[in-house]
């Protein structure tokens, strides 16, 4: 009877830890990679001429500040890792063959999230109409960023802040100054003062937990508006609603 009693018992320990195994083993297969809509809710731009300055020089003084907007559109939260913004001259693209409209370069590109890598001998230039967004692919090449490489891509620090559950989109800040010294801001300026910028906007994450990824590259043709005191600003689909707080964060259900 107790013999019998034990191996009940001892069974029922089996059967326990294979139901546990079972239950809490980790996922098998390929990391999920999850959709997320990023854009771009407001940009502002500041120049200031500097002439004879005894420190920098000759050259312009660039305060910029942009709204930038991450949706989930997943069933889990997701967490922001990297962000990255330019404010490119041109942009090009993987072109389907050479012709004389195309630029011929040689460079490797590694997709986010991933180790593969694709060779890209050709490009053309990147056409997006007025005050539309275009989602680029895995292969793009940018050219004479106005922020002078400032926030191409930055590391955004562990915090509940940059969380973004189901339904919510995410708005965060970037702002800064960057001193653009001549003759570099003379071809640089060349689209702005025409009244248009183009924006490139590139955020990276990962599932709440560490599971699975997100990637999303998009490009704004933005029309600028004259505002005052020589500024120059944009303002795109989403609800600016805290443009006016530099390095801050919020999470917001979507418009």
């Amino acid at each position: 009877m107790h013999r019998a009693g034990a191996a009940l018992i001892g069974a029922a320990i089996v059967a326990g830890l294979v139901v546990g195994l079972t239950l809490f083993q980790p996922e098998i297969g390929p990391a999920r990679e999850f959709e997320v809509s990023a854009g771009l809710a407001y940009l502002r731009l500041e120049p200031a001429k500097i002439v004879n300055d005894p420190v920098l020089g000759n050259g312009t003084l660039l305060t910029y500040m942009a709204e930038v907007v991450v949706a989930n559109d997943e069933d889990t939260t997701l967490v922001l890792k990297t962000y990255g913004l330019e404010l490119p001259a041109e942009i090009y693209v993987a072109a389907s063959n050479c012709s004389g409209s195309t630029v011929t370069v040689t460079m490797t590109v590694t997709r986010p999230g991933s180790g593969e890598a694709e060779k890209v001998s050709c490009l053309a230039p990147l056409k997006v109409p007025p005050n539309e967004q275009v989602r680029l692919g895995d292969t793009y090449l940018s050219s004479e960023d106005l922020l002078l490489g400032k926030e191409s891509l930055r590391v955004v620090e562990p915090s509940s802040s940059f969380y973004i559950p189901p339904g919510y989109e995410l708005h965060f800040v970037i702002s800064g100054t960057v001193f653009l010294p001549e003759p570099a801001d003379s071809s640089m300026w060349k689209a702005i003062e025409k009244g248009w910028v183009l924006a490139l906007i590139s955020v990276t994450g990962q599932g709440y937990g560490g599971r699975g990824s997100f990637h999303d590259t998009v490009v704004i043709n933005a029309t600028l508006l004259n505002g005052p005191d020589s500024t120059l600003y944009y303002l795109g689909p989403y609800d600016h609603i805290i443009a006016d707080q530099p390095e801050e964060a919020g999470i917001f259900p979507r418009s």
